[in-house]
Order: C-alpha cells, then structure tokens, then sequence
C-alpha cells in the first residue's frame, strides 16, 4: 500500500500529517512533497504515467468503519517485477504466473487478467449487516 511512498521519500525535504476527529469518523491525510513525474518513471505503477494516476473516488457502504484507496496498477506492478524484487520473490511470480495461467485456461495474468483491471486499489472494511430471523 505505501510503496509509492517509499520511493518519494528519499528525497523528500519533510512530511505532514493531519488527523480529524469527529462523533463519527477519523481522518488521516498525510502530504509528501515530491515530484510524481520524476517518481513515475520508475514507478508508474504507484503513480499513473506521467504522475497523473488518480485513485478511486472512496466508497462508503452503511456501516463503514475503514476506507481506504489508492492508485495501483497491478499490470504493470507486475510486468515491472524483475526490476523490484529479488530472484526468490521473482520465482515465487513465475511460479504464481504459471497455476493462475491454468486457472484462466492458458490466458496471461498478467496481461489478459490484469491488464484488463482499471489501475486503483479500494479496502473498505465495514459492519456485517445482521439478519434477524422473524419468530
């Protein structure tokens, strides 16, 4: 989830952070200056080309107790992983590219499934809504 920041930070000159409470919810924004089309080029996929990527407008189902959304795009996550990640953890990709390439009938996850997903990650963690049987 914060891996965009991780490669921001670095070089950024400070960090800010801003929470609001209220009867009815709790806010954490933080701010990381820094320059997303320098960040973007090698990570797009935290950032959106050219630094543009947007993340979903949050939702907010009765009984919400956590939201949260961010930019990803996982094809690209993907296709750049020989470049993010050691040899253990790319073998662990191709190992996963290879059963869930089985699973969708020979089809490419990482192009044909994934790349068919809009860029945007959303967590929303809500109340189970309880049924009460009539008596």
């Amino acid at each position: 989830m914060i891996g965009g920041v991780l490669g921001a930070l670095p070089d950024a000159p400070y960090v800010t952070g801003a929470l609001e409470l209220s009867s009815s919810r709790i806010k954490l924004t933080a701010t990381l200056p820094g320059s997303p089309r320098v960040v973007a080029k090698t990570r797009e996929f935290y950032f959106g080309p050219e630094g543009n990527g947007t993340a979903p407008p949050l939702l907010s189902p009765t009984g919400t107790l956590l939201t949260l959304s961010t930019y990803r795009d996982f094809a690209s996550l993907w296709r750049h992983a020989p470049d993010l990640f050691d040899d253990r953890i790319n073998a662990h990709f191709a190992e996963a590219e290879s059963k869930i390439g089985t699973f969708f009938g020979g089809r490419s996850f990482r192009d044909d499934i994934l790349g068919n997903l809009e860029p945007g990650l959303q967590v929303v963690v809500a109340r189970a809504a309880v049924f009460r049987k009539a008596a």
